[in-house]
């Protein structure tokens, strides 16, 4: 399979792509779920209070560990998933 020029195989990009999209999708979840409905100022602001237990940076913080460990774990997931699947193919 031919890389890109930054080394990356299509199959290896939409990997990462979809880890992304799963762990930013887990980070705005929890960040709008915790706050006031909806992701408005008052939402985001109310749920990064509540995450970073009333201080709003470490709810920064807590948002960006929260996606960071979903991004690991589905890239994880993920990587598996289709090795089995190459391996079925062959």
């Amino acid at each position: 399979m031919e890389r890109d020029k930054d080394g990356f195989t299509p199959n290896e990009m939409a990997k990462t792509i979809a880890a992304g999209s799963v762990g930013t999708g887990t980070a705005i979840g929890a960040l709008s779920a915790v706050g006031i409905p909806g992701l408005s100022g008052a939402g985001i602001t109310s749920g990064l209070a509540v995450l970073g237990a009333g201080s709003m940076l470490a709810g920064i913080g807590t948002v960006a560990a929260i996606g960071y460990v979903s991004y690991r774990i589905s890239k994880f997931g993920i990587s598996k998933i289709a090795d089995v699947m190459e391996r079925d193919q062959q």
